[in-house]
């Protein structure tokens, strides 16, 4: 990384991802992109700059800044390693705490105070998120482990003892394959192992069993864990017991298959019923067809009897014929009726 600025060189010390300053006395000479950042500036601002103009004139400890860092400086410079905290002031406005770190490095026989800086609001944060991603996993329903590269568990989080029964204790130093239930063949979990070993996911439903002999079904997502270099440090596991889902989603499957049978079989019934029906007016409406052709017969002979009435020879005939017409209406009214309560 070369900077320039007065009397600065090339500082392979910059390259540092922190904050970092170069001095010579108590003059900045030379600074990295993070040191811009920080102090929210351009180069400019502060090549040149005694660090005494980027410091309040006295510290939180009621120190002033002047004495406190000429004594830091000599101590650096006598290859004593410094680290203390540092109220800082911006070229523009605004102070900051930080982290200070002083050490001396050598450049071309030249002897250098390199001033490393990390905010510590921001390391504040940090530790913070990091508690947060803590309680996190420690309160998660799901059991998370993680395991070496070789497979042995190094942490495992209280809901693995929960849904798998293992004490912590009788977790660490084990591997997986005290879940392994034996549904699955040994193919299956090399290929399993071949795939994190390629650093890649391994996710999906499996079925562990837990340390009582349980049989349980598993949602699970196992992880890769890589270093910057995209080294293979250890893996990380998050299983979810997704039995009581499984088991209540197998339930109403088997309720609704029932309830489907029972459809069909009422179908079924109702069909055979309507058919019957069916059947029955049919049978109906034909004997009701007979009647009226019967019932027009009889209405003819009363008819015909009438108009015969006034021969006295035929009058005896006649009335047996309208007796006999009364008999068999009172008999059609009566097997219609009988039929409309069949039905």
């Amino acid at each position: 990384v070369k900077v320039r600025g007065p009397n600065a060189a090339e500082y392979e010390v910059l390259k540092d991802q922190q904050a970092t300053l170069m001095l010579r006395g108590d003059r900045v000479v030379a600074c990295n992109k993070s040191a811009l950042t920080l102090f929210q500036c351009e180069r400019e601002a502060l090549l040149g700059t005694s660090f005494l103009d980027l410091s309040v004139a006295t510290q939180p400890n009621g120190r002033g800044s002047a004495e406190s860092l000429r004594i830091r400086t000599a101590a650096a410079l006598a290859e004593q390693r410094q680290s203390f905290e540092w109220l800082c002031r911006r070229p523009g406005n605004g102070v900051f705490m930080a982290q200070i770190t002083l050490d001396r490095v050598k450049v071309r026989d030249s002897s250098y105070v390199r001033v490393t800086m990390q905010p510590i609001v921001q390391k504040h944060e940090l530790e913070e998120q990091l508690l947060k991603f803590q309680l996190g996993i420690e309160r998660s329903n799901d059991a998370v482990f993680m395991t070496d590269v070789a497979g042995r568990i190094i942490f495992a989080n209280p809901a693995f003892e929960t849904i798998y029964g293992y004490s912590l204790e009788e977790t660490l130093g084990n591997t997986p394959r005290i879940l392994k239930s034996g549904v699955l063949t040994e193919e299956v979990y090399e290929q399993f192992w071949q795939t994190l070993l390629q650093k890649e996911v391994v996710a999906g439903e499996i079925i562990n069993r837990t340390k009582d002999g349980r049989l349980i079904h598993i949602e699970g997502a196992n992880n890769p864990i890589l270093d910057e270099d995209g080294q293979l440090i250890g893996f990380l596991a998050i299983h979810r017991d997704a039995t009581a889902r499984k088991e209540a989603a197998q339930a109403l499957e088997e309720a609704q298959k029932a309830l489907e049978q029972r459809v069909e079989e009422r179908t079924a019934s109702l069909a055979e019923a309507n058919l019957q029906l069916q059947q029955q007016y049919a049978q109906l409406s034909q004997t009701q067809a007979e009647l009226g052709r019967r019932n027009q017969v009889l209405e003819a002979l009363n008819e015909l009897a009438g108009q015969a009435a006034a021969s006295l020879e035929l009058q005896p005939i006649f009335d047996k014929l309208i007796a006999i017409s009364g008999q068999l209406i009172d008999c059609t009214s009566a097997y219609v009726s009988q039929i409309d309560l069949d039905c």
